[in-house]
């Protein structure tokens, strides 16, 4: 082991970056805190790989002396130091809680070392930093920054899973800025069962936006406190909430039932189309005879999707209604029928069925 640290350390110093990065990696791996003070120094090697390596290797060390060097890490020009930085602090577990909140405030929530600080405290899991995350999103809103240093918050505060981060991140969905209200849809979903019951509240909410994205949320949750108000919402005034809601009912490992056939007579064709394909994912056969009722739309993307939601179920009784859809005037639902009937294994009983087969297949031989 000493033979192997001593060829290390000198291979640390070696003139190829290729191998100082290589014995930065080892000396992580073995974790030996004579390693220590090398590795510190490699954190200002001219070449970012070796950089990069010096901060992992030290979190895999975890000795509470390389606090401030990773510290001071944060401030590297590249993202893959910075990263690996915050990666290495998360590892010394609470020791640099403080140390990062006090740089966050430090650094006016902004730049790239804010950014890295926050990466960092998200992984931490600890409650202390979830204030300071909170007052920076307040302040980065404020000022009208929606860039990363946002999207990072709004991600750390996911990660700690804390109750007192849903209602900014609820208020968060309503914003403008499209990948913030991604992650935030992200976070509330880690934080999970205890966003519930305020995920719920913002479901009734006046503002249609956030009624949607809390359906979507709430869908992926699967958490059965949520059945009744998605139920509700299947009759919201928005489409998009309905479309939402239907989606959300869908996800459900044993969805109430009569809430999506009832959205299969929606006024809006999406909704229809999403009842549809939610009924084929759930796959009751006692759907069967609901799905062929509104095969004949008017429609071809609603028949299509009948077809697909049939042969999803895979039952035999939808070979009648797969045998007219080969007949559609629409060649996508034609072909959407070919592929059922190959999935059921069918072959045609006489020659005009051989005819209409080969015929939507495109069999143009087939058929003469």
């Amino acid at each position: 082991m000493t033979n192997d640290i001593d060829r290390l350390l000198i291979e640390l110093k070696d003139r190829n970056p290729k191998v100082r990065r290589a014995a930065a990696e080892a000396l992580g791996k073995l974790a030996d805190e004579r390693a220590l003070l090398p590795l510190v120094e490699a954190l200002n090697d001219q070449n970012q790989t070796v950089r990069s390596a010096a901060a992992r290797a030290l979190g895999q060390i975890g000795d509470e002396r390389s606090i401030n060097p990773l510290m001071e890490a944060l401030r590297d020009g590249t993202v893959r130091v910075r990263t690996a930085a915050a990666n290495a602090l998360a590892r010394l577990g609470s020791l640099p809680v403080e140390p990062l909140i006090n740089v966050l405030k430090d650094s006016g929530h902004y730049g790239y070392e804010a950014e890295a600080v926050v990466l960092a405290l998200g992984q931490l899991w600890d409650e202390r930093a979830v204030g300071p995350l909170l007052a920076t999103l307040k302040d980065l809103k404020d000022s009208g920054h929606y860039g990363y240093e946002a999207e990072a918050v709004v991600l750390a505060l996911g990660q700690l899973r804390d109750e007192r981060a849903v209602g900014p991140l609820l208020a968060t969905l309503k914003d403008g800025d499209g990948r913030l209200r991604r992650a935030a849809v992200d976070a509330l979903v880690k934080i999970g069962r205890l966003a519930v019951p305020q995920l719920l509240e913002a479901l009734g909410s006046r503002n249609s936006h956030l009624r949607e994205r809390t359906a979507r949320i709430l869908g992926r949750l699967g958490d059965a406190r949520a059945v009744d108000a998605l139920v509700k919402a299947t009759s919201d005034q928005n489409r998009n909430v309905r479309r939402a809601s239907v989606k959300a009912l869908g996800r459900f490992k044993d969805p109430p039932l009569q809430p999506i056939i009832d959205a299969l007579s929606d006024s809006d064709g999406r909704v229809r189309i999403l009842a549809i394909e939610m009924l084929g994912k759930i796959g009751n056969m006692d759907e069967i005879e609901q799905l062929s009722a509104i095969f004949n739309s008017d429609l071809s993307k609603i028949r299509k999707a009948v077809v697909q939601a049939l042969k999803r179920i895979g039952d035999r009784r939808a070979v009648t209604l797969f045998m007219d859809a080969l007949k559609d005037e629409d060649a996508t639902v034609r072909r959407a029928a070919v592929e059922a009937l190959d999935a059921l294994d069918w072959r045609p009983s006489d020659a005009a069925q051989d005819a209409l087969y080969a015929v939507a297949r495109g069999d143009v031989h087939r058929a003469i």
